[in-house]
């Protein structure tokens, strides 16, 4: 434990205070019962896309179902983009284990039980790091549910951005055992895990850390650069089963190419500030910045006391700095910021709002923590306070008056900052319950933050997800076939729950070579990073890609055999399987089988159309495909190539060649012959046996601290 960061010396509380703060820790997990039963949160007003049935929900599916039916961790997913590593994507959740237990249960019910609990996690963490930080009983709950209960978690949640929220939920308690750890090893574990949760994160929540700790941790600079070392030794070792195959994806990966102004996507217009007093995003969820007009009556008292501002100043500067972050990295110099590794990867510069957050918080519950004891001036206080309610009651008449026909939430903010105002200037009155006082401020504390939390997403139920149910159980057939839709009519969850894999797909990490293959394929052109193939240049899918024409020969090299859209299509090659509604059906007349021999001709392999030659696929599992072929000939696959793919032929490895740009083949003498292809790369290898160690390192170390306080 560093010199300054001693436990407060508080009585041990009795059982029913334990209940009472069980009871208030799970108040947070409200914001996304909504939800248990089934029924998704999707980002209000309408919007009909959330991360959580695009990527998360088919993610954990694909995995769940892997496990349970194949006995196998799936390193390769054959969900979109005619298959991409699993294990080196950060969003398939392989090597995070907190986020299996959704498994536990129903789907997609159990990723919000995840969140909820990872939400409530993090509430405790807060409340643990005040009490470091020597914060009184109500400062700490207060501002342990000001952190559970912070309006852009659920405004996030709507989006559907699930890891994101995991990741976010394990900070204060980075920030809480780097407070009791002297030998760098326990807060490394725990950055590793959030890194293994949402690698994005990580780099906020290590640049808050690392000057938090610089600040106080009151040792020599030797001492701090040890352990900062064993810090980032640890945490290197425990997120090394992602981060050694996410370093070898991000090599072949368009993410890499992100250009300034792809980095500055979902910066904070400088218009939105207004959002902090305001529940709502401006239609963007990355901008929903409302703090709660209780915490910003908080954070406006303590400005106006030197010795709380003075306490405060670390929080109050960072404050500022992820306010000036959310604005974009082009405030900085994106020219040279997006040359650094890892910071080249980052998109979304208000995502530093969740900082804002944190900060506000903190600096909420130092602030009543303060309050809670005698304060000398109390006529500057209750003028200070006339102001808060004089300036919340001007902002709100003006309000009514400029909109008369708006909802009740563009009043929320400035009704209950007036309102805590007046509370803590009732707090002053002597003849007044001061303990009553801060306990019904901490009552509308809950009641603003939970009350714009429920709305800061809106509710789709599960009969809304029937038509693409339906849509995906008309596609589904026997055999081995790809779909693509240049309109996304197939969603991603629906494809996975039928088993049907996509040409096209969303996901921030695309092979560049797949890309570049796919913008011939399509007709649409590939001007710059998209997290979708193809990509939607106005954001419509339904009306965006209505003129590319496309190459049926290119797909059919894919094995796609339908396209689906929601506009018509004419091509050479593409004849109408149903047109009747929206969307429509087409077959691909090129379609390839999954697996064909190309015979030798001149020196040179060719592909007939036609007549491929045939191969039978015997079996198919993530990791491995099993073909029995007849040679001599090329055996192709229409499966993408990527480090780690090995192949073997009866038995003995043979080289793995690279077809039509993208394709994984194999030369086949004459015969038959059984061919095993293989995913088994050296990268998950060597970080899996790198986290074991770690574990190992962590466990000694904790088994040696017990043993010794045993000893004394």
């Amino acid at each position: 434990m560093s010199q300054n960061q001693i436990s407060p010396k508080n009585k041990k509380p009795g059982a029913a205070r334990y209940v009472g703060r069980i009871i208030l820790f799970l108040i947070p997990g409200l914001v996304y019962a909504l939800t248990f039963g089934g029924d998704v949160a999707v980002p209000p007003g309408g919007a009909a896309y959330s991360d959580l049935l695009i990527t998360h929900y088919p993610n954990l599916l694909y995995l769940r179902e892997s496990i349970a039916i194949n006995q196998q961790l799936p390193l390769w997913s054959n969900l979109i983009q005619s298959g991409a590593p699993f294990a080196a994507n950060p969003l398939s959740g392989v090597f995070y284990l907190p986020g299996w237990l959704a498994m536990l249960f129903p789907l997609p019910a159990g990723l919000s039980l995840v969140v909820a609990a990872h939400v409530i996690f993090g509430t405790w963490g807060m409340y643990k790091y005040l009490g470091q930080q020597q914060v009184e009983e109500l400062g700490r709950v207060i501002g342990a549910l000001s952190f559970g209960l912070m309006p852009k978690f659920a405004a996030h949640f709507g989006a559907g951005h699930i890891t994101l929220l995991y990741a976010i939920s394990w900070t204060p308690w980075l920030l809480f055992i780097s407070g009791e750890d002297t030998a760098g090893w326990k807060t490394g574990a725990i950055a590793g895990m959030l890194f293994l949760a949402d690698p994005r994160w990580s780099i906020y929540a290590g640049m808050i850390w690392l000057t938090h700790d610089i600040a106080y941790r009151h040792n020599s600079w030797v001492k701090k650069l040890i352990f900062y070392m064993k810090t980032a030794l640890m945490a290197a070792l425990v997120s090394a089963p992602l981060l050694i195959p996410l370093l070898e994806y991000l090599q072949i990966a368009t993410r890499t190419k992100l250009s300034a102004r792809d980095m500055l996507t979902g910066s904070l217009p400088l218009q939105n500030l207004i959002g902090v007093l305001i529940p709502g995003s401006g239609g963007n969820t990355e901008w929903y910045f409302y703090a709660g007009g209780t915490l910003l009556a908080l954070f406006v008292l303590q400005l106006f006391l030197n010795g709380i501002r003075k306490s405060n100043r670390f929080w109050n500067a960072w404050v500022i700095l992820s306010v000036l972050m959310a604005f974009g990295t082009g405030s900085l110099g994106s020219g040279w910021l997006n040359k650094i590794p890892i910071f080249n990867l980052l998109r979304v510069p208000a995502r530093s709002l969740f900082l804002t957050g944190i900060c506000l918080a903190v600096i909420g519950a130092k602030t009543v923590g303060q309050l809670s004891k005698e304060v000398r001036d109390h006529s500057r206080l209750r003028k200070i306070y006339f102001g808060m309610i004089a300036s919340g009651m001007m902002m709100l008449i003006g309000l009514v008056f400029l909109t008369r026909a708006q909802p009740i939430m563009v009043l929320w903010g400035f009704a209950f900052f007036m309102l805590s105002g007046l509370l803590l200037h009732l707090h002053q009155d002597s003849s007044i319950n001061k303990s009553l006082v801060l306990g019904l401020f901490a009552g509308i504390l809950i009641l603003d933050l939970l009350g714009a939390g429920l709305a800061a997403y809106q509710i789709e139920g599960k009969e809304n997800r029937e038509p693409s149910e339906r849509l995906a159980a008309v596609i589904a057939e026997e055999g081995y076939f790809r779909i693509y839709s240049p309109s996304y009519s197939v969603d991603q969850y629906a494809a996975a729950e039928y088993h049907l894999e996509l040409a096209d797909g969303v996901d921030p990490l695309q092979i560049s070579s797949y890309v570049d293959f796919m913008e011939e394929a399509t007709g649409v052109p590939q001007d710059q990073y998209s997290v979708t193939i193809p990509p939607f240049a106005t954001g419509n899918p339904a009306q965006d890609n209505k003129n590319a024409v496309l190459d049926s020969k290119r797909l059919g090299l894919l094995n796609v055999k339908y396209i689906v859209s929601e506009f018509e299509i004419s091509a050479p090659g593409i004849s109408p399987r149903s047109t009747a509604g929206i969307p429509k059906i087409y077959f691909n007349q090129e379609v390839l089988p999954r697996a064909w021999i190309e015979r030798e001709d001149l020196g040179q392999y060719t592909l007939d159309h036609a007549n491929p030659g045939q191969a039978e696929i015997l079996s198919k599992t993530a990791n491995e495909i099993i073909i029995q072929a007849v040679g001599p000939g090329k055996l192709v696959i229409s499966e993408i190539q990527y480090p780690g793919w090995k192949v073997y032929l009866d038995g003995e490895r043979q080289e793995l060649l690279v077809s039509h740009e993208v394709l994984r083949s194999v030369l086949l003498p004459e015969g038959e012959h059984l061919v095993s292809f293989r995913f088994s790369p050296i990268t998950v290898t060597i970080g899996c046996i790198l986290a074991g160690i770690a574990w190992i390192i962590l466990a000694f170390k904790l088994i040696g601290i017990r043993i010794e306080k045993i000893s004394d």
